[in-house]
């Protein structure tokens, strides 16, 4: 064994190590040297492997971006600044606005992804993009908002409140202008209007004049509602223009509706008594043809008979009758022996509602004649036709026997 030890003179000094030799042991020194330095020759390249990496990343990052560029147009063509962007993936990536040249620039990661890009001024409009390591160009053309005046109906109001076919209404319409801009000429013009409504004025469109912002101003057309109109409601479309100081126009449309009510009108077509001759002692029936010419079903229709001696019965019930429908109510008749002869006035009261329950009634007068029965004595005419016939007859066989026939 070897001992370490110093020696040496002045300022130089000798180390001197000792290693053991064991003549018994498998493995020398020589060999536990090289496997110790072969481990830390390993740990050595992979902390190399592992900076060449973290150095390489960003790079490898920076292949898979690529710039996403939008611009956006207005309606003429012209670069629209100020336009919000918003970039999308489930939550919001980046947004910012567009400049002067109408363009607005980011840089996303790629490999295939999908984004939605929004733009909106007001409007909104958006695209889904892809981006994998190009980049990727998206154009939007919006309607390009500015100060402008906004008219607006914002009120109508029917008298009377209630319209029913062949009336003669009108209709309050406010129109307000809820822009920003002063409209310096304004009119509402009606179109497409039913056919069973007529405007009492000249021609359909009305000139509002000047419109301040936020100012109000009442228009008041009157119109007549054809009798023929049926129950129901109508739409009336307008259109409302308008132009600015700087002689851009405007125009919007929009319609308001009105509910029109029907009337009904139950009409007696005809009167028809069988037999058409009556005598005393003779049964018959009395018909009566009723029609409703209005434009609403009558309800709870009722005939009452006045002054109707000569009937069974006086009072049908008759419900229900739509509009051009008809309806037949019979009566009996029965003239007693002792009944007067002559004409007999009868009073016929109808009596009906509409479905809102309004009240209608009419009531005519008509004229059923008792006649004597015809009778069985012969009359002077038929006497004298008889006795001429006998003569003639006479004469005739006389002249035959005196050869003159």
């Amino acid at each position: 064994m070897r001992e370490a030890g110093f020696s040496g003179t002045g300022s130089t000094s000798l180390i001197f190590v000792s290693i053991p030799r064991n003549p018994t042991s498998g493995v020398s020194w020589r060999v536990v040297l090289m496997r110790v330095t072969g481990v830390i020759l390993v740990i050595l390249l992979i902390i190399l492997t592992c900076s060449i990496a973290g150095a390489l990343l960003p790079t490898a990052q920076a292949q898979r971006r690529a710039f996403l560029r939008i611009h956006v147009i207005d309606q003429n063509a012209l670069n629209y600044e100020n336009v919000t962007i918003e970039v999308w993936k489930v939550v919001l990536v980046d947004s910012g606005k567009t400049d002067v040249e109408g363009l607005w620039v980011t840089r996303l990661d790629g490999d295939g992804r999908a984004y939605e890009v929004r733009a909106f001024n007001g409007q909104t409009m958006s695209r889904d993009v892809t981006i994998v390591a190009t980049d990727v160009f998206v154009e939007f053309s919006l309607v390009r908002s500015a100060p402008a005046p906004v008219l607006v109906v914002s009120r109508v109001e029917f008298l009377p409140p209630k319209v029913i076919a062949g009336d003669r209404f009108e209709a309050q319409i406010e129109i307000t202008n809820i822009g920003s801009l002063r409209a310096a000429t304004s009119f509402l013009t009606f179109v497409e209007l039913p056919s069973s409504i007529a405007i009492l004025e000249t021609g359909t469109a009305f000139n509002l004049g000047a419109l301040e912002i936020n100012e109000r101003m009442n228009l008041t057309p009157k119109f007549l509602l054809d009798r023929s109109a049926s129950r129901g409601s109508y739409l009336l479309r307008y259109e409302l223009t308008c132009a600015s100081e700087t002689g851009y126009s405007y125009k919007s449309e929009g319609a308001f509706g009105m509910l029109v009510g029907g009337v009904p009108e139950v009409k007696i077509n005809d009167v028809i008594v069988d037999p058409s001759t009556l005598t005393r002692g003779a049964d018959g029936i009395l018909t009566l043809e009723l029609t409703n010419v209005g434009t609403d079903k009558a309800v709870n229709l009722t005939v009452r008979m006045y002054n109707a001696d000569i009937l069974t019965s006086t009072i049908s019930y008759a419900g229900e009758i739509k509009p051009a429908e008809y309806v037949d109510l019979e009566f009996g008749i029965h003239v007693d022996k002792e009944e007067k002869l002559g004409v007999h006035a009868l009073n016929v009261s109808l009596t009906y509602a509409d479905r809102d329950g309004n009240s209608y009634g009419e009531s005519k007068l008509y004229e059923i004649e008792v006649v004597p029965p015809q009778s069985l004595v012969p009359t002077y005419d038929i006497l004298l036709g008889v006795l001429s016939s006998a003569l003639l007859i006479v004469m005739f066989y006389s002249l035959r026997r005196l050869g003159a026939i």
